[in-house]
């Protein structure tokens, strides 16, 4: 009981009204109060039997004929939705195809264009621009850069002063692949 005084007086010391309070619990159980419980609610769920709300019978009732007119019912509304709002017919087939069968179409025809454009432009390959060259432009050059070749520029040079243009034999451009270690 010392500790309970303790406590009291902190609270009168901190003016608290819990002090004038009782601490009896104002609730009180019946005896046996938990004894009979299980029996009263075990009681109570017998009253309510499900004997007596099956007999009480199905609550919602069909109207008669009901399945007989709902497809005629449903169909009625179908048609009259579709008077006043016509569905759209929304085709994605057609605009695919119509587009690839466009691009196709391009990329055939900007192929065909490059070839053409290549095919005029082959006029002035390299060996049409060193034919164009004059002969004495052509042996200055090799003059100037003997090094880089296994010929003597005399060699290459006729009496008329034009380069030697012998046509060689196949047999002759191989053997000097097959020395020169051409695979």
């Amino acid at each position: 009981m010392i500790h309970e005084n303790e406590i009291v007086q902190e609270l009168e010391s901190m003016g608290s009204t819990l002090t004038g309070l009782s601490r009896k619990t104002p609730y009180v159980v019946a005896n046996d109060y938990f004894k009979v419980l299980p029996e009263a609610i075990l009681a109570k769920t017998i009253e309510a039997s499900l004997a007596d709300v099956i007999s009480k019978g199905n609550p919602f009732e069909v109207p008669t004929g009901y399945f007989d007119q709902l497809p005629q019912q449903l169909l009625s509304k179908v048609a009259f939705q579709q008077e006043q709002h016509p569905p759209k017919v929304i085709s994605f087939g057609n605009n695919i195809w119509k587009s690839i069968r466009w691009a196709a179409a391009a990329v055939l025809l900007l192929t065909a264009g490059f070839g053409t454009l290549q095919m005029l432009n082959s006029e002035n390959s390299v060996e049409q621009k060193l034919a164009s060259l004059p002969a004495d432009a052509v042996i200055e050059y090799v003059q100037d850069n003997r090094s880089g070749f296994d010929v003597a520029p005399a060699d290459l040079v006729l009496e008329t002063g034009h380069l030697a243009t012998t046509q060689l034999t196949e047999e002759e451009i191989t053997l000097y692949l097959d020395e020169m270690g051409w695979q």
